[in-house]
């Protein structure tokens, strides 16, 4: 009977190595693909937040077309746009034509020179009989 010859424990030095190296390869791949899904969570999160500003800004411009009309039921404007803030390079366009008994005004809201659009449309109603009017909103929705 031959005897067999015992490997020594301690010389797995090489294995314990490439295990680790594996292991560190493993890491570095998922953190890569970690940083990537944050990169682009965050640049949605951005187009996302800027397209709710082009909307807020133009909800302000609806606004702005329903004080004047509280002032004067008879105002309307074939486009007029507006800096939002003044000095910024964000604006509003309103387009109001006169028209019927329910009107319809047109708003633009741009982000950053037109980078981000948004627009809405506004049914609204005249009410009373003098100055202010009563404005009510029938209809709002983003177009």
């Amino acid at each position: 009977m031959a005897l067999k010859k015992v490997k020594d424990p301690k010389n797995k030095k090489g294995v314990a190595f490439i295990l680790a190296l594996f292991i560190l390869v493993l890491v570095s791949i998922l953190v890569v693909a970690f940083i990537d899904l944050v990169t682009s969570d965050l640049r949605i999160t951005n187009n996302h937040l800027a397209r709710l500003k082009a909307i807020y800004i133009a909800d302000a411009g609806i606004e702005y077309a329903v004080s004047q009309l509280r002032v004067d039921r008879n105002w309307s404007v074939n486009s007029e746009e507006t800096l939002f803030p003044a000095g910024s390079t964000s604006s509003y366009s309103v387009t109001y034509p006169k028209a019927g008994t329910l009107r319809t005004i047109f708003c633009q809201g741009n982000l950053n020179n037109n980078e981000f659009v948004a627009t809405i449309e506004a049914k609204v109603s005249i009410q009373g009989s003098g100055s202010p009017y009563d404005i009510k909103i029938v209809n709002w929705k983003e177009i």
